[in-house]
């Protein structure tokens, strides 16, 4: 039995492995009405369950393998309980630094308790509702008290060299390396500028990169930091980490 929650993935599945072996779970009603009717237009025997797909489905469990397909910064436990063990759950996870997620293939542990695998391929998903990020605007962070009193400093490190694009592991390394930290990059500045913004999530520190576009080669970029925190200084040391051993790639990293 599989519980899936993306009612296009369902119906595909059932195909595959027949009636009574496919739930799926959504939490838009609209959504579930319409994938009701089409899959029955189609003869494809799922169970399509109008809920909030973080709680699984309990009347189906235990299930073989659980499917995920919204991205989530925290695991729900009870995807783990729901599923046999030895099972899978299959879910694309990051962190708050970024968009970048990765899909996570966890096999539950004998006593059911835990599960843990690696990570296999990156990925981008709309997030679980729940557990979207809504942080204090700009205005909160940046006063005019710390810009005053903000930290300045250089670095030679690029936003191409650092960051990458979003699909590079780098940006889910850093997510990893940098806990409770947002990361964003003001394309609109103009004349070749890239300011990198850093705010942190657990108090108000925040930090700000003027890198360029037009300089990567040997240039030094200003860099300001304010807070308890110093954002930039701790985005460089898990880039260093990185470096150091070996630039591992998602399939070395995972989930315990």
């Amino acid at each position: 039995m599989i519980l899936c929650n993306r009612l296009q993935n369902a119906g595909l599945l059932a195909h595959r492995l027949g009636a009574g072996c496919v739930v799926s779970v959504d939490v838009d009603q609209g959504a579930v009405e319409a994938a009701r009717s089409r899959l029955a237009r189609l003869g494809l025997a799922v169970e399509v369950v109008h809920g909030d797909g973080s709680a699984g489905y309990g009347p189906g469990a235990p299930y073989d393998r659980i499917v995920v397909t919204c991205g989530v910064r925290t695991l729900p436990f009870a995807w783990v309980e729901q599923t046999r063990p030895g099972g899978v759950v299959l879910v694309p996870w990051g962190t708050h630094f970024s968009s970048t997620e990765a899909t996570a293939r966890l096999v539950v542990a004998e006593d059911g308790l835990s599960a843990q695998g690696t990570f296999t391929r990156p990925v981008t998903f709309m997030r679980l509702r729940s557990q979207r990020l809504a942080h204090a605007s700009y205005d909160a962070y940046v006063t005019e008290e710390s810009r005053e009193t903000a930290r300045i400093s250089t670095t030679s490190r690029t936003h191409r060299e650092v960051f990458a694009g979003t699909y590079d592991v780098n940006r889910f390394v850093l997510g990893l390396r940098v806990p409770d930290c947002t990361y964003f990059a003001d394309r609109a500045a103009g004349e070749g500028r890239r300011p990198v913004w850093l705010y942190s999530l657990s108090d108000r520190s925040w930090a700000c990169v003027i890198h360029r576009d037009d300089r990567d080669d040997g240039a030094e970029f200003t860099v300001h930091q304010s807070g308890p925190r110093s954002l930039w200084d701790e985005v460089e040391a898990a880039y260093e980490w990185w470096i150091e051993h070996d630039r591992p790639g998602f399939g070395r990293l995972g989930l315990i």
